[in-house]
C-alpha cells in the first residue's frame, strides 16, 4: 500500500512540462503514462512520490479508495491519469518526470546529440528527425518529447556544470590515482616486521582484484542484452504478469554470462517487438468493429509472446561447461601389414575433441525444439483422436435424428410431441450459441452434462461477472467434462493437463491452491453439495490482477460419484498476501 499526502500543484516536476504534457497528441499522451506508471519503481524516490502523491484525490478509479489508487493496475490507470493530466499540473509534471528519468538511454543519446549539435545552425526539428532516423528502436514522438524536455532545463543545467566546474579546480583531486598514492605511501612508512605483510596485504590485493571484476561485469551488464532486459521486463510488467511470467522464476541467468550474447540480444528484442505490438492492441476498442480487430490481433500475438518468452529463457540459459578433451590413446594393431591409407582413413573419421560454445548452444537449443515439437505431436493427435471420436458420435446422433424424424408421422400423438421434444434438444446441444454473458454460460450449461458436471457455485461466487470472452467460459467448462473427467476416471489419458487447456482456449489448469489458503479462507475454497462439503482443490483460469480479462473456476473431483464439482467462479480468490 502507498502511504503518501495529497499533492500541492506545481511541486514535482521542471517548470513548463504541464505545457509539454497537453501539447502531445492523444495516443502518445497514454504512452507517456503507460511507461511511467510502469517504471515508477526505477526512478528516484522524490520523483517516484511526486507521481503517486498526484494520483491521490485527482484520479478516481472504480473498486480503489482515494488512498489506495497508486496501486491500482497499470491499464486501469492510463486512461484517467491522462485525462487528470490534462487539467492538473502536478500529475501532468510528475508523469514526465519519471518518463525523463526511467528513459536513461534515450536521454543520453539525445543529450550527445544535443551537445554535438551546439553552435550549429540544426534546427530542433532536423535535430529530432536525424535522431529518429539513427534510432529507429525510438519513436519520432519520444524523441521529440525528450529533446523537449531537455531544451527546456539545459540552461539551468549549463550554469550549475559552470559553477562546479570552477569549484573543483580549487579543490584537491580525489581520483583514483590520488587515492592509492596517499595509499602506497603509508605502506612505505610501515616497518619490515608489521604483521600486516604476512597476510592481510595479499587479502587487500585480492578483493581489490575481485571488486574490480564486479565492476566491470556491472558495466558489461549496464550496457548490454542484460540492461536491455531489465528495461523490457520492467517497461512491460504488468503485461508480463498478465502472462504469469515473472522474471525471478523464469530467468535464472539474467545478467550472464551467457553462451552466445549475440543469441541473448535477438532474443530479448523479439520479446521487446511482441510485447510493444500487444501493448497498442491491448486497449479495448471505441467500436465493436475495432474490438474485434484488436481481439484477432491479441490473440495471434498472445502465442507469438510465448515463444518469445520461451525463446528468451533458452538464450540466457546457463551455459554448459566445454567437455574435456580426452587423449586418444592408438590400440595396438596385431597385423603385421602397414597400411598407411587405412590409417589415413580412420584418423580422418575422429570427430573433433571439443566443440565450442556457440555450436553446444545450437545442439541444446534443437534439442529443446525436438522436444517441444514431440510435445506438440502428442497434443496434435490426442486432439485428432478427440475430433474423429466426435465426428463418429455426431454421425450416430444424426442417424438417430433423422431416424425419429422420419417415424415421427406415424406415432400417437402423445408420444409425437416427447419425439419432438427430444429432437429440439438434440438440435440445442448440438450447436451451443454465440454466448453474450458469463450468466447465460452456465444457464446453458447447467444441465448439458449432468453425469460429469455439477455446479455448487458458494456464496463468494459471481454467477453475473464481467467477462471479455464468455464463449472461453464455455470452452473450458466443455473441457472439464470431457478431457478433464476422462483423463480422472482412466477412459483417456493426457500426458499434460496444462498444455491441453490452454490449447483448448488459452486458460491455464493449476492442480493445486496456494498453501494454507483454503483453510485461512473457506468461504472461498469450500462448497456444499447435497450435504456433502468440498475442499475446492484445484482452478482454471486466465490472467491475474483486476483486470477484465481475468476469471477463476476452482473445482473439486468427486471421486464416488465419477463427476466433476464447480463450488466456485469469480475473481482471483483471497490468498495469503492479500
Amino acid at each position: 500500500m502507498v502511504v503518501a499526502l495529497r499533492p500541492e500543484t506545481g511541486q514535482a516536476g521542471v517548470v513548463g512540462q504541464s505545457e509539454v504534457f497537453q501539447s502531445l497528441g492523444e495516443e502518445h499522451q497514454k504512452n507517456v503514462v503507460r511507461w511511467a506508471l510502469a517504471n515508477r519503481a526505477r526512478v528516484s524516490d522524490d520523483a517516484r512520490v511526486a507521481l503517486n502523491n498526484a494520483l491521490i484525490g485527482n484520479v478516481p478509479v472504480r473498486g480503489f479508495r482515494e488512498s489506495n489508487v497508486p496501486d491500482a493496475p497499470a491499464i486501469m490507470l492510463i486512461e484517467p491519469v491522462r485525462n487528470a493530466g490534462l487539467v492538473v499540473d502536478a500529475i501532468a509534471e510528475s508523469v514526465l518526470t519519471v518518463w525523463f528519468e526511467s528513459r536513461g538511454e534515450l536521454r543520453g543519446i539525445v543529450e550527445a546529440a544535443v551537445s554535438n549539435a551546439a553552435g550549429s545552425d540544426a534546427s530542433g526539428e532536423n535535430l529530432s528527425a536525424t535522431l529518429a532516423a539513427a534510432h529507429p528502436q525510438y519513436s519520432v514522438d519520444d524523441v521529440n518529447l525528450m529533446l523537449s524536455l531537455i531544451e527546456s532545463e539545459s540552461p539551468s543545467v549549463n550554469e550549475e556544470t559552470h559553477e562546479e566546474e570552477d569549484i573543483q579546480e580549487e579543490e584537491p583531486s580525489t581520483d583514483a590515482k590520488h587515492l592509492f598514492a596517499g595509499f602506497l605511501a603509508k605502506l612505505r612508512s610501515l616497518p619490515a616486521d608489521h604483521p600486516g605483510w604476512d597476510g592481510a596485504l595479499t587479502q587487500f590485493m585480492e578483493e581489490i582484484a575481485e571488486l574490480k571484476a564486479s565492476k566491470t561485469r556491472e558495466m558489461e551488464v549496464a550496457n548490454g542484452p542484460g540492461g536491455r532486459i531489465a528495461e523490457v521486463v520492467g517497461a512491460h510488467s504488468d503485461l508480463l504478469a498478465f502472462f504469469e511470467w515473472r522474471v525471478d522464476e523464469r530467468l535464472s541467468n539474467a545478467t550472464g554470462p551467457w553462451g552466445n550474447t549475440e543469441f541473448v540480444t535477438y532474443a530479448i528484442e523479439r520479446v521487446a517487438d511482441v510485447l510493444s505490438r500487444y501493448e497498442a492492441a491491448r486497449e479495448t476498442g471505441a467500436t465493436y468493429s475495432e474490438e474485434t480487430r484488436r481481439g484477432a490481433e491479441r490473440a495471434e500475438l498472445q502465442e507469438k509472446i510465448i515463444a518469445a518468452l520461451v525463446g528468451l529463457e533458452e538464450a540466457t540459459a546457463m551455459p554448459m561447461p566445454e567437455p574435456a578433451i580426452e587423449e586418444i590413446v592408438p590400440v595396438d594393431d596385431e597385423s603385421t601389414e602397414d597400411d598407411s591409407e587405412t590409417g589415413m582413413a580412420e584418423t580422418a573419421e575422429i570427430p573433433d575433441a571439443a566443440d565450442d560454445a556457440e555450436k553446444q548452444y545450437l545442439r541444446e537449443m534443437v534439442e529443446a525444439l525436438q522436444r517441444e515439437n514431440a510435445e506438440l505431436k502428442s497434443v496434435q493427435d490426442d486432439a485428432n483422436k478427440q475430433i474423429t471420436e466426435l465426428n463418429t458420435a455426431a454421425e450416430a446422433a444424426q442417424r438417430g435424428y433423422e431416424a425419429l424424424k422420419q417415424e415421427q408421422t406415424d406415432l400417437p400423438d402423445e408420444t409425437a410431441e416427447v419425439v419432438t421434444s427430444y429432437v429440439e434438444t438434440q438440435e440445442t446441444l448440438a450447436s451451443p450459441p454465440d454466448f453474450g454473458d458469463v450468466a447465460s454460460v452456465l444457464d446453458f450449461v447447467e444441465n448439458r452434462w449432468p453425469d460429469e458436471l455439477r455446479f455448487a457455485l458458494n456464496n463468494t461466487s459471481d454467477r453475473k461477472m464481467y467477462f471479455d470472452q464468455p464463449n472461453q467460459v464455455y470452452s473450458a467448462l466443455e473441457w472439464l467434462a470431457t478431457t478433464y473427467r476422462n483423463s480422472k476416471t482412466g477412459e483417456k489419458s493426457v500426458s499434460n493437463l496444462d498444455v491441453s487447456l490452454f490449447t483448448t482456449c488459452g486458460w491455464r489448469y493449476r492442480p493445486f491452491q496456494p498453501d494454507a489458503a483454503p483453510g485461512k479462507y473457506r468461504s472461498d475454497y469450500h462448497t456444499i453439495d447435497d450435504g456433502e462439503k468440498y475442499i475446492l482443490n484445484e482452478h482454471i483460469g486466465r490472467g491475474t490482477g483486476r483486470t477484465p480479462g481475468q476469471i477463476r473456476l476452482a473445482f473439486a473431483w468427486d471421486e464416488e460419484r465419477k463427476m466433476v464439482v464447480v463450488g466456485y467462479i469469480g475473481r482471483n480468490q483471497r490468498q495469503n498476501a492479500t
